[in-house]
């Protein structure tokens, strides 16, 4: 049976300091149309994280994914929600067809240096209701 939880939530500021205080996370994003969770290395500068591509993604300018890290207690988690753009200098380069708009998603080479660039970040400390087993 699951115990009842309180979730409180984590101020912004706190949220940054602990998403510095991980060596890997989970990319959340969307892989034909199913959700898609990697689990990776990043590094976090300012409000820019950074981080290498999974296989077989594929991002399209503006459209906004998601970067997760936990406690390996589970007491506490983090979500980073942000666009995610390639990390090299100058714009992203459509793979495949000529005339891609800039709207229109395209393929992303594994290992490419990619930056999710933070835009809103949530956390929650959870925690068993006493009396809960």
């Amino acid at each position: 049976m699951l115990s009842p939880t309180t979730w409180t939530e984590i101020a912004p500021d706190d949220c940054e300091d602990l998403l510095r205080s991980c060596a890997h996370g989970r990319f959340l994003y969307t892989d034909r149309a199913l959700p898609a969770i990697q689990p990776t290395r990043f590094q976090l500068e300012g409000s820019r994280l950074l981080f290498l591509a999974p296989p077989r993604l594929k991002i399209a300018q503006g459209h906004v994914f998601s970067f997760h890290v936990e406690a390996d207690d589970a007491v506490w988690t983090v979500t980073a929600h942000g666009p995610v753009a390639l990390q090299r200098p100058g714009p992203p380069q459509p793979r495949g067809r000529a005339g891609c708009r800039d709207t229109e998603s395209f393929a992303v080479d594994p290992n490419e240096p990619l930056v999710l660039e933070i835009k809103l970040i949530v956390g929650h400390r959870i925690q068993r209701q006493a009396g809960s087993a």
